[in-house]
């Protein structure tokens, strides 16, 4: 069964992993020295933008598999509707045929 993320989802992961990033930045804050800390922020920053890339590509591919899906089930829908039509058409068809050879050999039909 495919799994979604919705857009709510997706925005609570992403402010949860932002806060969480944050977090950690406040605790360097505290801790490290400035030089370090501005290397550490650079680098955090770096790996939040990845994340947020990798969530959204994760997101781009759920969506197309989706469509796909979506797309072979239309496309069943719509083959069986001209099946559908085509055999309506038949049968129109034979009782007519039927009625004919009926009226032909004088036997009358039952309704």
């Amino acid at each position: 069964m495919l799994s979604v993320m919705s857009k709510k989802e997706y925005k609570e992961l992403v402010d949860f992993m932002g806060g969480r990033f944050d977090a950690v930045m406040v605790e360097l804050d505290k801790k490290a020295d400035k030089s370090e800390l501005i290397a550490i922020k650079a680098e955090i920053a770096g790996v939040k933008g990845e994340v947020s890339g990798i969530i959204e590509k994760i997101a781009e591919e759920k969506k197309n598999e989706i469509l796909g899906v979506l797309d072979a089930h239309a496309k069943r829908s719509d083959d069986r509707a001209q099946e559908h039509d085509m055999l309506v058409g038949q049968v129109g068809r034979h009782e007519r045929w039927i009625t004919k050879i009926a009226k032909k050999t004088k036997v009358k039909l039952d309704s």
